[in-house]
């Protein structure tokens, strides 16, 4: 359920007792998810997650030579499938995060 209330990604659902899986997931990004337990009418803080860009090659939720592969063939392009920073163009911006990424995968603990 995507209920966006807020520009910084705030949001708040009504929902039944239970269990559910938060998740956050956006293109050319490993997703986060988190388990969180409602059991009355309480109010949950979620918290704040950071999202771990580098995902471009095939949404396989790992970033891997796959996408360095892909980043690397598109260098200094404006390939968006390979422009993870949505700058409008791959670059050492690109490089970076996804280097610093390289080896996760997902879906990351929120």
């Amino acid at each position: 359920y995507n209920a966006t209330t807020a520009t910084d990604g705030a949001f708040s659902i009504l929902t039944r007792i239970g269990t559910y899986t938060l998740k956050a997931d956006v293109e050319k990004y490993l997703p986060n998810q988190k388990n969180v337990s409602f059991s009355d009418s309480s109010t949950i803080d979620a918290g704040e997650t950071t999202l771990r860009g580098g995902d471009i090659a095939n949404e396989d939720d790992a970033i891997d030579i796959g996408d360095f592969t892909l980043l690397g063939d598109n260098f200094r392009t404006n390939n968006t499938v390979a422009d993870i920073n949505a700058d409008g163009v791959v670059n050492i911006q690109d490089l970076a995060i996804l280097g610093g990424n390289y080896g996760l995968s997902g879906p990351q603990p929120w």
